[in-house]
């Protein structure tokens, strides 16, 4: 083989390389969402819906007060009804309808909630 072929296969072949080293990288980041989500929807369907407010970013967290009556609610459905999209590498839409009710009066109700999700790549997180 010439050495011309032979810089061809070495360069295809560092190619592939670093297109596998990239897709690492992604499937790192789609399981990291997924984790995230799963960990979202259980914490708000399972747990204390309060537990939610620790999935914001660190800046809108600040931003937002947490409400005082959210021990009169109890979380009774979350249904995701728009899987995950990407609109970008690190920024992802899903809508979830959940369903709640108010402990005190026994009332139903349900909100579509559209969500958006980034990815901080030095903290390896998803944040809302």
């Amino acid at each position: 083989m010439s050495q011309r072929g032979l810089i061809v296969i070495l360069l295809v072949t560092l190619a592939m390389l670093t297109a596998g080293c990239n897709t690492l990288q992604e499937v790192k980041e789609k399981d990291t969402l997924r984790s995230a989500l799963r960990s979202y929807e259980s914490s708000l369907r399972w747990g204390d819906p309060a537990e939610a407010y620790g999935y914001l970013s660190q800046e809108l967290a600040e931003k937002t007060e947490l409400p005082s009556d959210l021990d009169n609610i109890r979380v009774t459905g979350y249904q995701v009804t728009v899987p995950p999209v990407y609109l970008s590498q690190h920024l992802v839409t899903q809508t979830a309808v959940i369903e709640f009710i108010f402990n005190d009066r026994q009332v139903t109700r349900s909100i579509s909630d559209r969500q958006t999700w980034t990815f901080d790549a030095d903290q390896l997180r998803w944040y809302r």
